[in-house]
């Protein structure tokens, strides 16, 4: 399912088209596209051309499955579970988009915005800890994006990940959306220096999507973010403002 908006949204194909090979483009039966299962059952090829299914396909679906059947686990039904059904299915979709095409859909973000509003309602939370967190997410990235572009003279760092720094912070509320905006970079930070260390080759000009680093440290507040912020406070680490 995953694969079919990572896919086609991109592409600007109809969500709603019927399933077909990407490269042979013959239609597929419902028996073919079957997650996970159709994938073993072909081998990971086609069943027409046989050409090789991409790894990440499968890949996509196993991790959604785990995500889904943990966030149960977590949630159970629940109203709670929708919404971070609803979230995370949000950051897969951007997370692949973003490393495969260097883009961040505004379709996907906003058909997520209503989800947010939900959230604040549903839980009678502080709306204005949600609105500050979307101040924060969206301004501090909005700031790297001027400057940026300021500094090479063109867009060095998409305004893609301005709007989904926004999003994911009027979701968590300002403390997780601090905790997102530092375990971004931090992220980012350990992945170049691990690709380094294997000897990839990082050109100073390459082109590195962020979105999937926001997406990852998203993913990792929105279970631990409660967890990591009492940690902070109590190894004693200076910060001028307490938040309630």
């Amino acid at each position: 399912m995953f694969t079919i908006f990572i896919y086609r949204i991109p592409n600007q194909l109809a969500i709603g088209r019927k399933n077909f090979c990407r490269n042979c483009n013959t239609a597929l039966r419902a028996v073919d596209v079957i997650p996970i299962l159709s994938f073993i059952i072909l081998r990971g090829k086609c069943k027409y051309c046989k050409k090789k299914i991409p790894t990440q396909y499968i890949v996509t679906e196993l991790l959604a499955a785990l995500v889904f059947a943990f966030l149960y686990m977590v949630h159970g039904i629940s109203f709670d579970l929708l919404l971070y059904l609803a979230l995370w299915s949000m950051l897969i979709i951007t997370f692949f988009i973003d490393l495969d095409h260097m883009v961040i859909s505004d379709a996907v973000l906003l058909v997520f915005l209503p989800v947010v509003v939900l959230y604040v309602i549903a839980t009678d939370a502080s709306w204005l800890n949600h609105l500050l967190g979307l101040v924060i997410g969206f301004t501090f990235f909005l700031v790297i994006y001027l400057v940026a572009k300021w500094l090479y003279g063109k867009e060095a760092f998409g305004f893609g990940d301005v709007m989904l720094s926004g999003a994911v912070g009027a979701f968590l509320g300002m403390e997780n959306t601090i905790l997102v905006m530092v375990l971004s970079f931090i992220i980012a930070f350990v992945v170049i220096m691990f690709l380094k260390a294997i000897g990839k080759s990082l050109k100073r000009e390459m082109e590195i999507p962020f979105g999937p680093f926001i997406c990852v440290a998203t993913a990792i507040a929105s279970l631990f973010g409660y967890e990591i912020i009492q940690l902070y406070w109590g190894l004693g680490a200076f910060w001028p403002y307490q938040i309630v």
